[in-house]
């Protein structure tokens, strides 16, 4: 797992940015990328996803994110270079679908590009989860920005 992020608010922000950062790092090799798609940064989020499509990513692109969790029905309309689709709180769907060896695993929230949906959410006990911040998978910051619907 690589934590990547940027100030997609910032006015120095360029999406280009974002795609040559995926080129030059091992990214285009058979690594998923998993999005967080925000109403703030849908257009981003679309224009990362179109390129990576029109390069032949080889990995699974995976969106999660309220922009995901409130379309209800026809995900891949708004998203259509999108493989799979995570309603809901994604913390433990996310970790089944990387730690599965089905192509397809049935996971409470997630929905395939292509596939029938269930139209189902995520869910994750909180309290179980630990904190990326004191377990160190996030190094400290002396800012961040973090957002939540909890």
């Amino acid at each position: 797992v690589t934590s990547k992020s940027w100030a997609v608010n910032h006015s120095t922000f360029q999406v280009d940015d974002v795609i040559h950062y995926l080129h030059k790092s091992s990214m285009f090799t058979k690594a998923d990328i998993a999005l967080g798609a925000f109403v703030w940064n849908e257009h981003e989020v679309q224009k990362i996803i179109r390129h990576l499509k029109s390069e032949k990513f080889p990995g699974r692109i995976i969106l999660g994110g309220p922009q995901i969790s409130y379309v209800k029905a026809d995900i891949e309309k708004y998203y259509p270079d999108g493989d799979v689709f995570i309603r809901g709180y994604a913390e433990d769907a996310i970790a089944q679908l990387f730690l599965s060896k089905e192509k397809y695993p049935t996971i409470q929230g997630v929905h395939y590009a292509g596939q029938s949906s269930l139209n189902l959410s995520a869910s994750a006990d909180l309290n179980c989860l630990p904190s990326p911040f004191l377990t160190g998978v996030l190094q400290k910051q002396k800012f961040m920005r973090w957002e939540t619907q909890r």
